[in-house]
């Protein structure tokens, strides 16, 4: 029998580089797939970061847009308040105005000739008259139908009624008198202040 060797050293080394460049391969298939899904994965973010900053600006903007309106709206509003305390304001004094206007033309008519009238005021709904009577009995007349004019006084009152200084210096003792009255305007016709 004869014995046959066979070298297998040659398809050691053979076999050994294929496999070593097989795993290389490999490897190298490995690492370029790896390199280029992080590629696309690094570019995909970069979109992703890039679309982010564009849609957070663009939010940014409209954040800004809508305090702009915000604040435009409560510059109207704050105008529109103004001038409904203008109008209001206006309009309170056209009622006294209207009011004084009548209550003037009442006095004109009424005012007997021996009563003149000093000092006119109106405030708040009173009315105050100061002045001159050369008869007490004439201005106890008009204060009564001052009284009797429920439509326009609520209640009339006579703060004073003196005789004046040079008529007291005299030693006249029904000369002419100083007086005071305050006429209270019926509720509801007078302007309320706002």
């Amino acid at each position: 029998m004869r014995v046959i060797l066979f070298n297998l050293y040659p398809y050691r080394t053979q076999r050994n580089q294929i496999r070593k460049r097989r795993v290389l391969g490999e490897f190298l298939a490995v690492v370029s797939i790896a390199l280029v899904f992080g590629f696309l994965i690094r570019a995909e973010l970069n979109t992703d970061l890039a679309n982010q900053s564009v849609y957070l600006q663009e939010l940014s903007r409209l954040e800004n847009d809508i305090a702009q309106q915000v604040a435009e709206i409560q510059s109207k509003k704050d105008r529109i308040l103004v001038l409904k305390r203008q109008v209001d304001a206006l309009e309170a004094v056209e009622k006294e105005s209207l009011l004084v206007s009548e209550l003037l033309a009442y006095l004109d008519e009424s005012i007997p000739d021996q009563v003149s009238i000093r000092r006119f005021s109106f405030d708040k709904g009173v009315l105050t008259l100061a002045g001159n009577a050369l008869s007490v009995s004439d201005l106890a007349l008009w204060l009564g139908n001052l009284e009797g004019e429920v439509d326009l006084f609520s209640k009339v009152d006579l703060v004073f009624v003196r005789l004046k200084e040079s008529s007291r210096k005299a030693g006249d003792a029904v000369g002419e008198h100083e007086f005071e009255i305050k006429a209270f305007i019926q509720r509801g016709r007078h302007a309320t202040s706002t």
